[in-house]
């Protein structure tokens, strides 16, 4: 083989090796980034320590405070096609006073996950979970699909790890759902979910509270994992 030839073959070779590595960039490029904060396989499933505290006032001069404490679950059982064909995952949920009781099924709900989001459908109201590409200071409306009023989701802290019950997680993501206090400062009202990668939703807080010579009335509800399928 002459010199001439082998100039040509070597040449060719690096173009092959270039446009291979282009096609990877662009392929790199287009993944919907962030799917990773949703483990939608069969079979995985996460255990959740649920709290919370309700403040019930009578005539706003007697306060009232119920604390209900227990574990739920939720399990990816089944994957089927909706009514619109879409690929839908069931998610049958659980509940348990600790580990001491057997689990009871308590309802279902459905999630579907596509490349530009999660919608999550509980108790029959479906809301966009995740929005993709996972972003810091990204904003979306998550109730576009139901009829409560608008709230825009925000993005806090992408990609950033986290200690939570022991736990250290490497990559997780902060889903500000609500966060707004009225001008006397009577009313507050915040909701967040904390998602990591490869789980799904870690940490769920909600506090809707109104408060009235200083007397509470409201919820303060707190989700917080303590295990999951490995």
């Amino acid at each position: 083989m002459n010199r001439f030839k082998m100039k040509h073959i070597f040449f060719f070779l690096i173009l092959i090796i270039s446009l291979a590595s282009c096609r990877n960039k662009t392929d790199d490029n287009v993944r919907p980034l962030g799917r990773e904060y949703y483990n939608d396989k069969v079979g995985s499933w996460v255990i959740y320590q649920v709290d919370s505290i309700v403040y019930s006032d009578f005539n706003n001069v007697t306060q009232k405070i119920d604390t209900f404490n227990y574990q739920v679950k939720e399990l990816i059982s089944e994957k089927f096609l909706n009514v619109s064909g879409i690929e839908t995952n069931r998610i049958e949920r659980y509940k348990r006073k600790d580990q001491a009781f057997s689990w009871e099924i308590i309802n279902v709900w459905t999630s579907n996950i596509n490349n530009s989001s999660l919608e999550k459908v509980e108790e029959n109201i479906r809301y966009t979970k995740l929005s993709f590409p996972v972003l810091e200071n990204k904003v979306w409306p998550g109730n576009q699909y139901n009829t409560l009023s608008p709230w825009d989701y925000t993005y806090r802290n992408v990609d950033k790890p986290l200690s939570l019950n022991a736990f250290n997680f490497d990559h997780t993501v902060t889903v500000i759902q609500k966060d707004s206090i009225d001008n006397n400062f009577i009313e507050k009202h915040f909701a967040r979910e904390i998602y990591a990668r490869d789980i799904g939703m870690i940490y769920k807080q909600v506090d809707t509270l109104e408060e009235q010579n200083s007397i509470s009335k409201g919820l303060k509800y707190r989700e917080t994992i303590i295990d999951w399928s490995k």
